[in-house]
């Protein structure tokens, strides 16, 4: 009886264990194993190729837009895993989130002979990049090769937008005959400071002014209306500040409004300077980024950029000095001020 007992526990302990034992191999064959190339491997590989232009022909027009672009890796040897290659099998072009084209070998291109635009900002040409090691490791990124804008057509000419109480600020537009379709012409020119109606103006030349006699400190919004003979409408926004006429007064502006940037893009500023009634003042300024000095000028309004392709990834200080001289020579003050800009 106690061999029967102990053959019967023998035989309980076995099958208990068994499926403690199967369900632990499994476990370990789910296991992605060191040396595994994975989806993720090959967004990085295409990541780290740094697709860029090497060839571009662009147009915008009052109501469209023409262009030709091919774009490549300007760094083709990252584009493998492991000894193993990525394939780029196809680039998908969408604009303004249409697909437009497809291109499946080298030059990878694509070229639009017209595409209407509807407004004037935020147009975008996407290329989205797809690569793969094997049907089961295959990914792609997204690579932004051009944006348009509209209101590049309109050459608009404002004053400083720091205007002293009493004196008087002046707006102009133009069309470019460059860039306008051909036979397009401006038909009316409006413009509003504050709730103040500007005037309107339907010939040439294109072109309004006010006294301005609001209180130093105050802030007014700008609208400029520019109606096209095509029924295009456009529009810009601005902002002045009324200083006081005897003290100077001065800012910087970062002109895509956004404090991030890519490495491939272009950090674009304005400075400007009030130097009072009959340019009292001697205002100098210079613009430091992360202490190395990138730009400087005596001369208003003073327009600067610096590509950040040799710019690390991270948050940089961007600092401006401004130097105020009598008609002496002398110095009577500076200042700093400075904004944080963060490269992606």
């Amino acid at each position: 009886m106690l061999k029967s007992l102990f053959k019967s526990l023998c035989l309980c302990t076995f099958t208990i264990m068994l499926p403690l034992t199967s369900c632990d191999h499994d476990k370990k064959k789910e296991e992605p194993k060191s040396n595994e190339i994975t989806t993720k491997n090959v967004e990085k590989a295409l990541e780290d190729a740094e697709f860029k232009k090497v060839f571009s022909e662009e147009k915008v027009l009052v109501d469209a837009v023409n262009f030709y672009y091919e774009i490549a890796p300007s760094k083709p040897n990252s584009l493998k895993i492991k000894d193993e290659d990525v394939e780029i099998t196809r680039i998908e072009f969408y604009f303004d989130d249409k697909l437009i084209s497809t291109s499946y070998n080298e030059p990878y291109s694509v070229e639009s002979k017209q595409i209407g635009l509807s407004s004037s900002v935020n147009h975008k040409l996407v290329a989205r990049i797809y690569g793969e090691t094997n049907p089961k490791n295959a990914a792609h990124i997204d690579f932004d090769v051009a944006s348009f804008d509209l209101s590049k057509v309109v050459n608009w000419y404002d004053d400083s937008n720091l205007v002293g109480q009493g004196d008087t600020y002046n707006i102009s537009v133009h069309l470019d005959p460059e860039k306008s379709a051909k036979g397009v012409t401006i038909t009316s020119f409006t413009a509003y400071l504050g709730r103040t109606l500007m005037g309107i103006c339907t010939s040439e030349p294109f072109a309004l002014s006010h006294i301005v006699t609001e209180p130093t400190g105050t802030e007014l919004d700008v609208k400029m209306e520019v109606k096209f003979s095509n029924g295009v409408t456009e529009y810009k926004y601005s902002r002045i500040e009324v200083c006081d006429p005897n003290v100077p007064t001065t800012s910087n502006q970062i002109l895509s409004g956004s404090k991030e940037f890519k490495q491939s893009e272009v950090l674009r500023c304005k400075a400007q300077a009030y130097t009072g009634k009959d340019s009292k003042w001697d205002v100098s300024f210079t613009a430091y980024l992360d202490e190395v000095e990138i730009a400087s000028s005596k001369t208003f309004p003073f327009y600067y950029e610096k590509s950040l392709q040799s710019i690390s990834k991270g948050m940089h200080i961007l600092k401006y000095r401004w130097g105020y001289l009598d008609s002496n020579g002398n110095e009577k003050y500076s200042y700093s001020t400075e904004d944080k800009i963060t490269v992606k």
